[in-house]
């Protein structure tokens, strides 16, 4: 499997569940999505969507480079067998882009924090992952 695959996976489920976009402008500078009209935004939001056009695609037609640069791996996770469901994933971590705020899609994501990676392990925080 081709590594990049990865990081245009994160890309575009940062964008799709927490509304993060992380892409370049014609510039070469970070996209400001809160500085986008709606119809763009929009047009982003179908294209990730189940069924849309893809990411990707919607994002060379406006002139914008995904941003796979600005993202670290991390880890990879792979659930233990027995478990009602199975994920076998890779996590990433990444700067907020300046101009963008993070919501939550309501769907997949349903509340977000910010935690620092060591509040996030510290047994003390009764910070939980929840295997849903």
């Amino acid at each position: 499997e081709n590594g990049l695959d990865y990081y245009l996976c994160a890309v575009r489920e940062a964008f799709e569940e927490a509304n993060l976009l992380f892409a370049y402008d014609t510039r070469g500078q970070l996209v400001q999505l809160d500085s986008l009209a709606e119809s763009v935004r929009r047009q982003l939001r179908e294209a990730a969507g189940y069924g849309g056009k893809g990411l990707a695609h919607v994002c060379e037609m406006l002139g914008l480079r995904l941003a796979v640069d600005r993202l670290a791996y991390s880890a990879y996770w792979l659930t233990p067998p027995g478990l009602p469901k199975r994920f076998d994933t890779r996590f990433f971590m990444a700067m907020l882009p300046s101009g963008q705020t993070a919501l939550h899609d309501g769907v997949e994501a349903v509340e977000h924090r910010w935690l620092r990676p060591a509040e996030a392990i510290d047994p003390a925080s009764n910070f939980t992952l929840v295997n849903a």
